[in-house]
């Protein structure tokens, strides 16, 4: 299953950003004619996917973002920058699990490298100031590695970036899961959206996108659409890698400020 995983991701890894950052695959965007740049904080679009419904149910759970079905294979949404997702802090995503593999010794040896101060609490900040210092060669070549093979290699992708972001968070007693979407990008090369990988981290009782592969990012703005979580960390999970990676849009009409 890892094998088959990994060559799907490797299909899907062929494009990169202006900024060097990598991405797993590089989706297709059109302006409204009306829309003016920069984007505000917050922007509609009619998203293309595979089965609308579907994307529309995963989306209730995060209620800053306004998600309508026009027909069985578009999604007319308002997105603002970064939404913030509603669900409880289940105990799954505190716990070691197959891919979050804190208990892992090469996974505890990157966490315990965590500069944590003893009077201040990890902020999401902190956590993606770390990761991003950490994997010091971004590659493209990996499928999905878990924790701690990441923490071994220092390489790989915005999912490797998502997963050890995550580990770190779990390990510092911070409630973490890993989700996979799109990311849309307001930069000097226009305006581009990619499929991505990210980390929600739960902070002083809200949860915070956490994104160390775009810690250092330059653009304008960032609108994160989530398709899901990767609810299943065992060693089946690349099964659900392929439901989630199924409800990444073919592309973005119509994109513009929301009034």
């Amino acid at each position: 299953m890892r094998a088959l995983f990994g060559w799907l991701m490797l299909a899907l890894s062929g494009s990169v950003s202006a900024e060097g950052v990598p991405f797993y695959a590089q989706i297709s965007v059109s302006l409204d004619s009306t829309a003016t740049r920069p984007l505000a904080s917050v922007i509609e679009a009619d998203v293309i996917v595979s089965d609308a419904g579907k994307a529309a149910g995963y989306l209730t759970a995060w209620p800053d973002i306004v998600a309508r079905v026009t027909d069985k294979q578009t999604l007319h949404v308002t997105l603002p920058e970064r939404a913030a997702y509603a669900g409880e802090a289940t105990p799954a995503y505190l716990r070691s699990s197959f891919v979050v593999d804190t208990d892992e010794p090469a996974t505890r040896a990157f966490t315990d490298g965590f500069p944590a101060a003893a009077d201040t609490p990890p902020t999401p900040d902190a956590l993606m100031a770390y990761v991003d210092s950490y994997i010091d060669n971004p590659s493209y070549i990996h499928g999905f590695n878990i924790a701690s093979v990441i923490a071994t290699q220092r390489s790989g992708d915005c999912t490797e970036y998502a997963v050890l972001t995550s580990a770190l968070a779990r390990a510092l007693g911070l409630p973490a899961r890993v989700i996979l979407g799109t990311v849309i990008i307001d930069s000097g090369d226009g305006v581009l959206a990619f499929g991505h990988a990210w980390s929600e981290v739960q902070f002083d009782g809200q949860w915070h996108i956490t994104d160390s592969a775009l810690y250092r990012s330059t653009g304008t703005r960032h609108f994160y659409l989530p398709s899901g979580a990767l609810d299943n960390e065992g060693p089946g999970f690349g099964m659900s890698l392929m439901t989630l990676n199924m409800l990444l849009p073919a592309r973005l009409d119509g994109v513009k400020s929301a009034p």
